[in-house]
């Protein structure tokens, strides 16, 4: 007999590596095929299913209810019969998602499921209440416990730890339980309990640990991890399958976790207070001289159970075979799968005076690249390049993670044939929940040649604790129901969603958090064109523009997605392409000293772009609005190359990473002189209105613009909300405060002089398009020393302005409206105007 195995294999997970010898234990007559990690098109070979006798389904929680898993549950799987041994249900504070349980629900009462068990009692009761198959739920232990595992005697007594990578660590509880066992002279092995790219996750888990005394243990195979775990005395193991081996071999066991699996086989052997999460501070309590012993006799019972449950499923199976007829139950590929929680890297640098991470190492750059800085680079070939060099420069657990979740949503994993632009926003679940409808609102205006050849990603995240603080977690839910709101009401929008939650801990090690969202956004873009070029749904010689936007997008020119596509068409020896950023045209009416200050920073930034202008300050990338060739951004390794994750990490890094490899210069100093104009370009026409709420609490608490993400870094998740500052900014209308607007204006100016853009040439254009208006007399003077820059108003300047600003004569009130119309309502010979947010 010919028998498909689907699970969470084959990616050297301990546990499911015994599942796998189980099985094929159970059918040593027959030939067992794994069939997982054999995707195609994002589901399961169906060629591969065919040749199957009978479909087995086992292994640990593969019955999610947050989320349906399409790795496990694919609907080609019931065009074979279906048995599904000893699963479990991950019962979490995460809650239930109906749709998910109603697409499972569907997949347990085919007819041609023909038995269901489960490995604990609430799992089978949690299966019959929601699921309710069409067949019998029985329950029986895990059945691992079926092996037979033999102890090794251990000189001196050996305490074995063992830490999960997918999971919070307390390494103060953990430590001070070691310290415990090693003063009661035990020695430690600290086990990486897992090969492949899941023993890569656990492998930085356990390089956490700061305990000087522990031995680091890693080997290759499950059978030699194995035989580590049978030569100790006691084990403590956040992974279950640790605990449960352990046990079987009459070792007690900590267990690190108070998950109901863990809750389950330590009171079935009436030991559930040694069951104690990391963050517990009565942890390092659980061990005690001498530890429990294991009776043999419960210890035999659960093995005998656990033999029957095996005993019931090969019968099942058997029968199956037999009265094999066929039938068809194919579906279409739906919904999410959230992959591990992410692991721990290094240490951080600060962000305070970030210009751009460090250039890229030369492994980081393509060979192309390499040999020649100005390569015209071909999509195809740089994306396969780049998906290779992943699992070396961030493990292959992350690129299986990667490749689930596009694999998984069906916006990415079936891109149409004609995608020109992904549109990738980071959405911050707790905080869009009043914002993300109207940004896509946006994208709905835009010309519909545009649309129909762009897909939006919307990568929704949020940290753990969202998940136990109901107000947060009802912001989350909010945000998804906006999300689908925005769908039903926009129909021609490609709305792909993925989400996932965070450890607050990555932006405590690596300072922030953006950076780290943004390199995993880019690269489900990234793999998602890669897969459809290698899947021959793309062009494989046709380059697709990965577009940076944000979730707070308040208006957007009304041909933007068209301008930025035509841009990247036209131009060939450009990589990037940005328009004009406007920092919340709707606040300059109350605030027109605000308007002028963020008007003049943007005049800066945009004149770095004049490809004649030869300036030589850097060009920068904004992430509200910047949009990238993706063959030369996986050409140059992307970002989140180094250390640190905060602001910058996530945008700026962008176009330094790109200069520093097309102009061989570093993002540190100033751009080196060269014959090829630099690769990022301005796109006329493609401008973005973007809330203007935390730059405008910045400049009214007397602080100048420049200082807005100094402080991003420090919030609790890793970022401060828009609205931090607002309590201290002093709200008083500036049309009331003429005289403290001009002297916001040129302490703004002179700061954006002295510390952002000191070539003293760029300044001075900047300056002569800013105050063109006045003719009668020069309106302001300045003076650089070495290290400062002071721009003052003349006497005739301060009154031109004072007219301009709205504090006397005919035009009062109407800076900001001017501003407003100029921007959103067209007039002769003006282009296309933006669109506001409905």
């Amino acid at each position: 007999m010919h028998i498909g195995l689907v699970g969470y294999y084959p990616f050297g997970n301990y546990g499911d590596e015994l599942f796998v010898e189980t099985f094929r234990d159970l059918f040593n007559d027959g030939d067992v095929t794994v069939l997982s990690g054999h995707e195609h098109n994002g589901g399961i070979d169906p060629d591969l299913v065919a040749q199957q006798d009978c479909i087995v389904i086992g292994g640990g929680d593969l019955v999610i209810p947050h989320a349906y898993a399409e790795r496990y549950w694919d609907p080609v799987l019931l065009t074979r019969p279906v048995v599904i041994a000893g699963v479990g249900v991950p019962l979490s504070d995460r809650g239930l998602s109906h749709e998910a349980a109603a697409r499972m629900r569907t997949f347990f009462q085919h007819e041609n499921v023909r038995l269901v068990t489960t490995r604990d009692a609430k799992s089978r009761d949690w299966v019959v209440t929601h699921l309710r198959p069409s067949v019998p739920v029985r329950s029986y232990p895990d059945l691992v416990a079926s092996l037979d595992f033999e102890r090794r005697n251990s000189h001196p007594p050996t305490l074995g730890l063992v830490l999960r990578g997918q999971r919070h660590i307390d390494y103060g509880n953990v430590e001070a339980l070691l310290a415990r066992a090693y003063a009661g002279g035990f020695r430690i092995k600290n086990i990486v309990l897992a090969t492949g790219f899941t023993g890569d996750e656990d492998r930085y888990a356990a390089g956490g640990l700061r305990f000087p005394h522990a031995e680091l243990v890693e080997r290759d195979s499950i059978e030699a991890l194995t035989y580590e775990l049978s030569g100790c005395d006691i084990v403590a193991s956040q992974r279950f399958h640790g605990c449960l081996v352990a046990m079987m071999m009459g070792i007690p066991a900590i267990g690190l976790s108070t998950e109901h699996k863990f809750a389950a086989l330590f009171g079935s052997l009436g030991k559930e207070l040694f069951a104690a999460d990391t963050a517990d501070p009565s942890l390092p309590a659980r061990f005690i001289e001498p530890m429990y012993e294991l009776p043999s006799g419960n210890v035999a019972t659960i093995k005998q159970q656990a033999r029957l449950g095996l005993m019931e499923v090969r019968g099942a199976v058997v029968k199956a075979i037999a009265g094999w007829g066929g039938t068809s139950g194919m579906g279409p590929l739906q919904q999410r799968h959230r992959p591990p929680r992410p692991r721990r890297y290094r240490p951080y640098r600060p962000y305070r005076g970030y210009r751009g991470g460090r250039p890229p190492h030369r492994r980081e750059i393509s060979p192309r690249l390499q040999a020649f800085a100005q390569a015209k680079l071909d999509p195809a070939e740089e994306l396969t390049w780049y998906r290779g060099q992943l699992p070396t420069s961030k493990g292959r657990g992350y690129l299986a993670a990667i490749d689930q979740f596009v694999a998984s949503t069906p916006e990415l994993a079936e891109l149409p044939a004609g995608t020109r632009a992904i549109v990738a926003i980071p959405v911050a679940g707790a905080a869009e929940d009043k914002t993300i409808y109207g940004a896509l609102s946006l994208y709905a205006q835009q010309a519909s040649d545009a649309v129909d050849t762009t897909t939006i990603l919307l990568y929704v995240n949020y940290p753990h604790s969202v998940l136990d603080d109901p107000l947060a977690l009802g912001n989350v839910e909010r945000t998804m129901a906006e999300i689908d709101r925005a769908r039903i009401d926009f129909p021609r929008l490609r709305v792909a969603v993925v989400d996932e939650a965070f450890d607050p801990v990555l932006a405590e090690d690596h300072g922030g958090i953006i950076g780290w969202l943004a390199r995993r956004l880019y690269d489900i873009a990234l793999l998602s064109v890669e897969r459809a070029m290698r899947c021959g749904r793309l062009d494989p010689h046709r380059d697709v523009l990965l577009i940076r936007n944000d979730a707070d997008t308040v208006g957007l020119s009304r041909n933007y997605l068209s301008r930025m596509i035509d841009a990247a068409n036209r131009t060939s020896d450009a990589d990037v392409f940005q328009g004009a950023v406007r920092w919340g045209i709707a606040n300059f009416a109350a605030f027109p000293g605000y308007g002028v200050a963020v008007t003049f920073k943007e005049v800066l930034r945009l004149l770095t772009m004049r490809v004649r202008g030869g300036y030589e300050t850097t060009p920068q990338t904004s992430g509200c609005n910047v949009a990238v060739r993706m063959a030369t951004f996986a050409a140059v390794g992307a970002v989140g190359n180094d250390g640190y994750f905060g602001a910058g990490g996530d945008d700026l890094e962008i176009g330094a990473r790109i200069n520093a490899a097309r102009l061989g210069g570093s993002p540190e100093s100033e751009r080196p002189a060269s014959s090829r104009p630099h690769p990022i370009r301005y796109v006329t026409g493609a401008q973005v209105d973007a809330t203007g709420e935390r730059m405008l609490n910045t400049y009214l608490s007397g602080r100048n613009i420049i200082e807005t993400w100094d402080t991003y870094n420090n919030g609790a998740a890793g970022y401060t909300p828009r609205s931090a500052g607002a309590a201290e900014a002093n709200l008083v209308d500036e049309r009331d405060d003429i005289e403290g607007a001009l002297a916001r204006i040129e302490q703004n100016i002179s700061a954006l002089a002295t510390h952002w853009y000191r070539e003293e040439a760029l300044v001075e254009a900047a300056l002569r398009l800013m105050f063109a208006g006045c003719d009668a007399a020069p309106a302001y003077t300045t003076e650089r020393t070495e290290s400062t820059y002071t721009f003052t108003f003349t006497p005739e300047g301060r009154s031109w302005m004072t007219h301009r600003l709205g504090g006397e004569g005919p035009e009062t009130g109407e800076y900001g409206m001017r501003i407003l119309r100029s921007r959103y309502e067209s007039s002769p010979g003006r282009a296309a105007p933006m669109v506001r947010a409905m």
